[in-house]
Protein backbone atom coordinates (compact mmCIF):
# COMPACT_ATOMS: atom_id res chain seq x y z
CA UNK A 1 0.00 0.00 0.00
CA UNK A 2 1.80 3.05 -1.16
CA UNK A 3 0.97 6.48 1.00
CA UNK A 4 -1.77 8.19 -1.37
CA UNK A 5 -3.87 4.56 -0.84
CA UNK A 6 -3.02 5.03 2.70
CA UNK A 7 -3.95 8.51 3.17
CA UNK A 8 -7.35 7.72 1.20
CA UNK A 9 -8.35 4.89 3.70
CA UNK A 10 -7.45 6.84 6.58
CA UNK A 11 -9.08 9.51 5.19
CA UNK A 12 -12.47 6.87 4.69
CA UNK A 13 -12.48 5.33 7.91
CA UNK A 14 -12.76 8.81 9.38
CA UNK A 15 -15.61 9.65 7.21
CA UNK A 16 -17.35 6.33 8.05
CA UNK A 17 -16.49 6.80 12.02
CA UNK A 18 -17.48 10.36 11.85
CA UNK A 19 -20.69 9.36 10.05
CA UNK A 20 -21.61 6.98 12.93
CA UNK A 21 -21.49 9.53 15.60
CA UNK A 22 -23.02 12.29 13.78
CA UNK A 23 -25.99 9.56 12.73
CA UNK A 24 -26.33 8.77 16.68
CA UNK A 25 -26.52 12.15 17.31
CA UNK A 26 -29.34 12.73 14.89
CA UNK A 27 -31.03 9.80 16.80
CA UNK A 28 -30.48 11.51 20.09
CA UNK A 29 -31.58 14.60 19.12
CA UNK A 30 -27.76 16.62 19.25
CA UNK A 31 -26.45 18.38 16.93
CA UNK A 32 -22.81 17.37 17.11
CA UNK A 33 -21.59 20.17 14.84
CA UNK A 34 -17.80 19.31 15.34
CA UNK A 35 -18.05 15.62 14.31
CA UNK A 36 -20.67 16.77 11.28
CA UNK A 37 -17.67 19.14 10.49
CA UNK A 38 -15.66 16.39 10.40
CA UNK A 39 -18.13 13.85 8.73
CA UNK A 40 -18.80 16.23 5.79
CA UNK A 41 -15.22 17.26 4.80
CA UNK A 42 -13.75 13.57 5.07
CA UNK A 43 -16.87 11.86 2.66
CA UNK A 44 -15.75 14.96 0.42
CA UNK A 45 -12.48 14.40 0.72
CA UNK A 46 -13.40 10.36 0.55
CA UNK A 47 -14.82 11.18 -3.26
CA UNK A 48 -12.33 13.63 -4.55
CA UNK A 49 -9.37 11.52 -3.86
CA UNK A 50 -10.91 8.19 -4.82
CA UNK A 51 -11.07 10.29 -8.74
CA UNK A 52 -7.78 10.53 -8.65
CA UNK A 53 -6.78 6.85 -8.57
CA UNK A 54 -5.70 5.60 -12.26
CA UNK A 55 -8.46 3.99 -13.88
CA UNK A 56 -9.98 3.47 -17.68
CA UNK A 57 -13.32 4.63 -18.71
CA UNK A 58 -16.06 5.27 -16.27
CA UNK A 59 -16.64 3.11 -13.55
CA UNK A 60 -19.06 1.90 -10.80
CA UNK A 61 -16.82 3.62 -8.38
CA UNK A 62 -16.45 6.40 -10.08
CA UNK A 63 -20.20 6.89 -10.27
CA UNK A 64 -20.80 6.32 -6.86
CA UNK A 65 -17.94 8.92 -6.18
CA UNK A 66 -20.07 11.53 -8.28
CA UNK A 67 -23.22 11.00 -7.27
CA UNK A 68 -21.80 11.30 -3.10
CA UNK A 69 -20.99 14.66 -4.31
CA UNK A 70 -24.09 15.79 -5.23
CA UNK A 71 -26.03 14.40 -2.13
CA UNK A 72 -23.10 16.22 0.11
CA UNK A 73 -23.71 19.24 -1.58
CA UNK A 74 -27.03 19.02 -1.22
CA UNK A 75 -26.69 18.40 2.88
CA UNK A 76 -24.21 20.75 2.86
CA UNK A 77 -26.85 23.09 1.62
CA UNK A 78 -28.98 22.09 4.09
CA UNK A 79 -26.68 22.14 7.21
CA UNK A 80 -25.21 25.65 6.57
CA UNK A 81 -27.36 27.48 4.49
CA UNK A 82 -30.84 26.22 5.30
CA UNK A 83 -29.68 25.95 8.78
CA UNK A 84 -31.89 22.80 9.69
CA UNK A 85 -34.86 24.91 9.05
CA UNK A 86 -38.41 23.77 7.69
CA UNK A 87 -37.85 21.17 4.72
CA UNK A 88 -34.06 21.43 5.53
CA UNK A 89 -34.13 19.31 8.69
CA UNK A 90 -35.16 16.55 6.92
CA UNK A 91 -33.29 16.71 3.34
CA UNK A 92 -30.03 17.14 5.87
CA UNK A 93 -30.82 14.03 7.50
CA UNK A 94 -31.56 11.88 4.31
CA UNK A 95 -28.57 13.54 2.62
CA UNK A 96 -26.22 12.81 5.31
CA UNK A 97 -27.76 9.30 5.78
CA UNK A 98 -27.46 8.73 1.82
CA UNK A 99 -23.62 9.53 1.50
CA UNK A 100 -22.70 7.91 4.96
CA UNK A 101 -24.25 4.69 3.37
CA UNK A 102 -22.11 4.80 0.17
CA UNK A 103 -18.96 5.34 2.34
CA UNK A 104 -20.23 2.07 4.15
CA UNK A 105 -21.03 0.60 0.75
CA UNK A 106 -17.93 1.03 -0.81
CA UNK A 107 -16.06 -0.19 2.66
CA UNK A 108 -18.13 -3.79 2.16
CA UNK A 109 -17.06 -4.02 -1.54
CA UNK A 110 -13.31 -3.68 -0.36
CA UNK A 111 -13.77 -5.87 2.26
CA UNK A 112 -15.18 -8.44 0.46
CA UNK A 113 -12.02 -7.64 -2.26
CA UNK A 114 -9.53 -7.26 0.34
CA UNK A 115 -10.07 -10.04 3.28
CA UNK A 116 -9.24 -13.11 2.03
CA UNK A 117 -12.20 -15.24 3.74
CA UNK A 118 -14.47 -12.83 2.26
CA UNK A 119 -13.23 -13.21 -1.23
CA UNK A 120 -13.28 -16.98 -0.81
CA UNK A 121 -16.86 -16.71 0.06
CA UNK A 122 -17.60 -14.03 -3.38
CA UNK A 123 -14.78 -14.11 -5.37
CA UNK A 124 -17.10 -11.84 -8.53
CA UNK A 125 -19.07 -9.96 -5.72
CA UNK A 126 -22.03 -11.31 -7.64
CA UNK A 127 -22.44 -14.50 -5.03
CA UNK A 128 -25.24 -14.17 -2.26
CA UNK A 129 -23.18 -13.63 0.44
CA UNK A 130 -21.99 -10.49 -1.01
CA UNK A 131 -25.92 -9.71 -2.00
CA UNK A 132 -27.42 -10.41 1.35
CA UNK A 133 -24.67 -8.19 3.41
CA UNK A 134 -25.17 -5.00 1.14
CA UNK A 135 -29.02 -6.00 1.52
CA UNK A 136 -28.63 -6.03 5.66
CA UNK A 137 -26.61 -2.78 4.98
CA UNK A 138 -29.09 -0.80 2.91
CA UNK A 139 -31.99 -2.12 4.87
CA UNK A 140 -30.28 -1.12 8.41
CA UNK A 141 -29.22 2.46 6.55
CA UNK A 142 -33.13 2.85 5.59
CA UNK A 143 -34.56 2.33 9.28
CA UNK A 144 -31.75 4.68 10.39
CA UNK A 145 -32.56 7.52 8.07
CA UNK A 146 -36.57 7.50 8.68
CA UNK A 147 -36.11 7.09 12.79
CA UNK A 148 -33.02 10.12 12.39
CA UNK A 149 -35.83 11.89 9.90
CA UNK A 150 -38.28 11.78 13.06
CA UNK A 151 -36.54 12.09 15.85
CA UNK A 152 -33.75 14.40 14.82
CA UNK A 153 -35.16 18.21 15.73
CA UNK A 154 -33.76 21.65 16.09
CA UNK A 155 -34.86 25.21 17.42
CA UNK A 156 -36.28 27.03 13.86
CA UNK A 157 -36.12 30.37 15.73
CA UNK A 158 -32.47 30.40 16.46
CA UNK A 159 -31.48 29.05 13.06
CA UNK A 160 -33.79 31.93 12.01
CA UNK A 161 -32.23 34.31 14.33
CA UNK A 162 -28.82 33.18 13.09
CA UNK A 163 -30.14 33.24 9.51
CA UNK A 164 -30.72 36.88 10.20
CA UNK A 165 -27.68 38.13 11.16
CA UNK A 166 -25.52 36.47 8.95
CA UNK A 167 -26.96 38.51 6.18
CA UNK A 168 -27.27 41.36 8.00
CA UNK A 169 -23.44 41.30 8.36
CA UNK A 170 -23.18 39.78 4.60
CA UNK A 171 -24.61 43.20 3.75
CA UNK A 172 -23.03 45.00 5.87
CA UNK A 173 -19.21 43.73 4.58
CA UNK A 174 -20.64 44.14 1.04
CA UNK A 175 -21.16 47.66 1.47
CA UNK A 176 -18.50 48.04 3.35
CA UNK A 177 -16.01 46.73 1.12
CA UNK A 178 -17.95 47.80 -2.09
CA UNK A 179 -17.43 51.66 -0.34
CA UNK A 180 -13.72 51.07 0.35
CA UNK A 181 -12.79 49.97 -3.35
CA UNK A 182 -14.81 53.03 -4.91
CA UNK A 183 -12.92 55.49 -2.86
CA UNK A 184 -9.47 53.93 -3.04
CA UNK A 185 -10.24 53.70 -7.08
CA UNK A 186 -11.22 57.47 -7.06
CA UNK A 187 -7.68 58.35 -5.30
CA UNK A 188 -5.95 56.26 -7.48
CA UNK A 189 -7.34 57.92 -10.66
CA UNK A 190 -5.88 61.16 -9.04
CA UNK A 191 -2.51 59.99 -10.24
CA UNK A 192 -3.08 57.34 -12.69
CA UNK A 193 0.20 54.45 -12.66
CA UNK A 194 1.36 56.04 -9.02
CA UNK A 195 0.74 54.27 -5.53
CA UNK A 196 -0.75 56.18 -2.87
CA UNK A 197 0.72 58.24 -0.66
CA UNK A 198 0.29 58.46 3.06
CA UNK A 199 -1.78 62.06 2.02
CA UNK A 200 -3.65 60.54 -0.64
CA UNK A 201 -4.81 57.48 1.71
CA UNK A 202 -5.47 59.85 4.10
CA UNK A 203 -7.53 62.31 2.19
CA UNK A 204 -9.61 58.69 1.20
CA UNK A 205 -9.94 57.48 4.57
CA UNK A 206 -11.68 60.99 5.19
CA UNK A 207 -13.76 61.01 2.34
CA UNK A 208 -15.68 57.84 3.01
CA UNK A 209 -19.33 58.82 4.29
CA UNK A 210 -20.30 58.29 7.41
CA UNK A 211 -23.70 58.38 7.40
CA UNK A 212 -24.34 55.21 5.73
CA UNK A 213 -21.84 53.21 7.57
CA UNK A 214 -22.43 54.39 11.10
CA UNK A 215 -26.44 53.10 10.28
CA UNK A 216 -25.18 49.75 10.31
CA UNK A 217 -21.93 50.04 12.24
CA UNK A 218 -22.27 52.31 15.13
CA UNK A 219 -18.49 52.84 17.07
CA UNK A 220 -17.29 50.56 15.45
CA UNK A 221 -13.36 50.21 15.89
CA UNK A 222 -12.59 49.53 12.19
CA UNK A 223 -14.57 52.70 10.98
CA UNK A 224 -12.74 54.80 13.99
CA UNK A 225 -9.08 53.24 12.22
CA UNK A 226 -10.45 54.72 9.37
CA UNK A 227 -11.17 57.84 10.25
CA UNK A 228 -8.16 58.33 12.16
CA UNK A 229 -5.30 60.70 10.91
CA UNK A 230 -2.47 58.89 9.13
Amino acid sequence: MNTFTALHVVISVTGIVSGLVVMWGMLVRRRLDRWTAVFLATTAATSVTGFLFPFQGFTPAIGVGIISLVVLAVALLARYAGHLAGAWRWIYVVTASVALYFNVFVLVVQLFRRVPALKTLAPTQSEPPFAVIQFIVLALFVVLAIAASIRFRVAPDNAKLFTAATTRWTLVLAIFATLVVVQLGEAQNVNPGQRLTATALSSTRRSLKPSLLEVFIPNCPTWRILRAPV
